[in-house]
C-alpha cells in the first residue's frame, strides 16, 4: 500500500496537481532523488518545478470561454515529458485542460474545440499539417502554440508566477468519451476528482515513493493522466518514451534500462508485449524488476494473464474498472493468483466510491444477485458535460452517475460486470449479455479478437451472432469448433446462430470496437 507525499499544514480542500508538485519539489525524500526519467536524462521535481513556472509564462491570457464556465487551453501533443509538464503548468494558472487525442480526425477535434472554446491550442511540431487543418476549418479566434517554442528551466528561475489554488473543485481537465455510437462528449473532472483517484490506487495498486512507472497509455486518456497524477502523489518517478509511439521493442528496452517496477496497459499492448518477448529468437533479459501492472479498458482473458505471469513473474496484476466520468477506476482486483474466473469480477470499490444497482427506472437495489444498472456517487464523479446539459442530466440523478454498464453485486461485496446495457441481446424471452460470451469465446486459442451482437430476426426478435479475427485463416470446420467450443459452459441460446469471420475489427480513435459499424455490415450480409 503505498500513501501520498503530504502537504501537513495544507487541507485536502486547496489540493491541486501544482500543489502537488510543489509538495514533492520541497520533500527532502523526493524533490532531487525522484521525478522524470528518459533517455535525454533525468529531471527532479525541483527542476520540474522551475521549468513549470517557465512553460506557464508561455500561455496566453486568459478569459473565461462563451459559457463563462471554463478558462481552456487545449493540447495536441506526442507522448514523452511534455504532458507531464503541462499539466502541472496548467494547474498552476488554474486553467482546464483540454487535451486532444491524437488519433481523431480533423473534424473530431473541431468538434471537441466547439465544446470547450478553449483560448489557445498548444501542440507539437510534427501535429503542423493538422493544426493548419483545424484552423482553416474551425469558426472560432484561437492562439496557437508550439511546444519547442515553450519556455525552459532557465526562463523559468527568473522569479515565480505561482498563483493561489482556486482548490480541489477547480476543473482539472475536459476528457472525451470514447464516443462508440456518435460524437464524444467532454467530462469536466476535478482535482478533487483526480485526487481522490490517485489516492485510490496507491491505495489498491500500491504506487510509493519507490515507484518506477513506465508511462504507456496516452494522456489524453483519463487512465493516462490519471496515474501521472497518481505518481506525482506517491513521489514516484515516472520514465517516458522519447520515440514517442508505443512499441514492444521499447517497451522491453525501457524497462531494462530503467529498473522499471510497474506501468498501465489495455489488453491489446500486453498481447503486443507478450507476443514479441515470447517468438523472438534473441535472449531476453527478466523482467522481474517489475511488481505492478495496472490494467484496464478491456477484459484480460486467461491464455493472456498466463503469458503476461510467464513474461514478469514478479508481477502482480491488477484489473479495474472505470471511465472518463468517473475519472478512471471505481473497482480494483488483483487476479494474480485466481482461477479463471469468467463471472466478471472486476473487484471492489475504494472507500470513496458508493455503488448501486438501478434496477427499473426507480429503484436502486443492492440484494445479492440483481442485476441492474451500475450507478456511482461519490467525489470522483464528473461535475457534466461540457456545452450538453440535456445529456447531464440523463446521466447525472440525486448525485449518481448512471454508467450505462449492467452488473450485480456478489456475496463478498465485488462488482459483477455484465456489460454494456445496450448490448444486452433478448433472444426468444432470455436475455444475453454479450461480455460473458466475448470472455467466454476469447479463450479459445484461434480467436484473437471477437465481438458479440444482436441482429434483428422475425421468429426470436434477436439473435446473437458473433464477428471474429482469426489468428490463421483458411482451416475448414472453425465455426462449428467454436460453437462446440461454448456449448461446453454456455447455454445453447447464447452460443451464436452465425459467426462471421473478419480480417480486423473496426474500432474508434481509443481502441474500442464498433459494434454499430460491425451491425450494419452484417445486416446487409443476411
Amino acid at each position: 500500500m503505498g500513501y501520498p507525499v503530504r502537504d501537513e499544514n495544507g487541507p485536502d480542500s486547496e489540493w491541486t496537481v501544482f500543489q502537488q508538485l510543489r509538495i514533492v519539489s520541497e520533500n527532502s525524500k523526493t524533490r532531487k532523488l525522484s521525478g522524470i526519467r528518459s533517455e535525454h536524462g533525468f529531471q527532479s521535481y525541483e527542476d520540474i518545478r522551475r521549468r513549470v513556472n517557465g512553460m506557464s509564462r508561455s500561455i496566453p491570457p486568459t478569459k473565461p470561454n462563451n459559457a463563462g464556465q471554463l478558462k481552456c487551453v487545449a493540447t495536441l501533443l506526442l507522448g514523452g515529458e511534455f504532458p507531464i509538464l503541462w499539466m502541472c503548468a496548467v494547474s498552476l494558472l488554474n486553467l482546464t485542460q483540454v487535451p486532444l487525442n491524437v488519433r481523431w480526425s480533423v473534424r473530431e477535434m473541431i468538434n471537441a474545440l466547439e465544446d470547450t472554446r478553449p483560448i489557445a491550442l498548444v501542440y507539437d511540431p510534427v501535429y503542423q499539417n493538422i493544426v493548419d487543418a483545424i484552423r482553416s476549418k474551425y469558426g472560432h479566434p484561437i492562439e496557437v502554440v508550439r511546444t519547442d517554442t515553450v519556455a525552459y528551466p532557465e526562463q523559468g528561475s527568473q522569479g515565480s508566477i505561482e498563483t493561489t489554488p482556486n482548490g480541489s473543485q477547480t476543473p482539472f481537465g475536459v476528457f472525451f468519451t470514447s464516443g462508440t455510437t456518435g460524437r464524444s462528449k467532454g467530462a469536466i473532472l476535478t482535482h478533487q476528482s483526480f485526487f481522490v483517484q490517485g489516492a485510490a490506487k496507491l491505495e489498491h495498486v500500491g504506487y510509493n515513493i519507490n515507484t518506477v512507472y513506465l508511462h504507456l497509455v496516452p494522456m489524453f486518456h483519463v487512465g493516462g493522466a490519471s496515474s501521472a497524477v497518481a505518481v506525482l502523489m506517491a513521489g514516484g518517478t515516472h520514465v517516458v518514451d522519447d520515440s514517442h509511439t508505443f512499441s514492444a521493442d521499447r517497451v522491453m528496452h525501457l524497462i531494462n534500462k530503467f529498473k522499471v517496477t510497474a506501468f498501465a496497459a489495455v489488453p491489446t499492448m500486453l498481447r503486443d508485449i507478450v507476443d514479441k518477448v515470447l517468438n523472438t529468437s534473441a535472449k531476453v533479459t527478466s523482467f522481474d524488476s517489475v511488481s505492478t501492472i495496472l490494467v484496464g479498458g478491456g477484459a484480460l482473458d486467461s491464455q493472456l494473464k498466463t503469458q503476461v505471469l510467464s513474461v514478469f513473474p514478479a508481477a502482480a496484476i491488477i484489473v479495474a474498472y472505470g471511465m472518463t466520468e468517473t475519472a478512471s477506476s471505481i473497482t480494483f482486483t488483483d487476479v494474480t493468483a485466481r482461477d479463471h474466473d469468467d463471472s466478471g469480477d472486476v473487484g471492489q470499490p475504494p472507500s470513496h466510491v458508493q455503488l448501486s444497482i438501478v434496477c427499473g427506472k426507480e429503484s436502486r437495489n443492492q440484494d445479492q444477485g440483481a442485476t441492474g444498472e451500475i450507478a456511482t456517487k461519490g467525489p470522483h464523479v464528473m461535475q457534466g458535460y461540457v456545452g450538453r446539459p440535456r445529456e447531464s442530466a440523463t446521466v447525472l440523478q440525486d448525485g449518481w452517475f448512471l454508467t450505462g454498464d449492467l452488473g450485480s453485486i456478489s456475496e463478498s461485496g465485488s462488482l459483477i460486470l455484465r456489460g454494456r446495457r445496450k448490448d444486452m441481446i433478448k433472444t426468444a424471452g432470455e436475455n444475453v449479455y454479450a461480455l460473458e460470451v466475448e470472455r467466454k469465446l476469447a479463450e479459445h486459442p484461434d480467436v484473437a479478437e471477437c465481438t458479440i451482437l444482436g441482429l434483428p430476426d422475425a421468429r426470436y426478435g434477436e439473435i446473437v451472432v458473433a464477428a471474429v479475427v482469426l489468428r490463421s485463416a483458411g482451416r475448414t470446420g472453425w465455426e462449428e469448433d467454436l460453437r462446440s467450443f461454448l456449448r461446453e459452459s454456455l447455454s445453447r441460446y447464447k452460443v451464436p446462430k452465425q459467426i462471421f469471420s473478419m480480417w480486423s475489427l473496426p474500432k474508434n480513435a481509443n481502441g474500442k470496437v464498433l459494434k454499430d459499424e460491425i451491425r450494419r455490415s452484417l445486416t446487409a450480409k443476411l
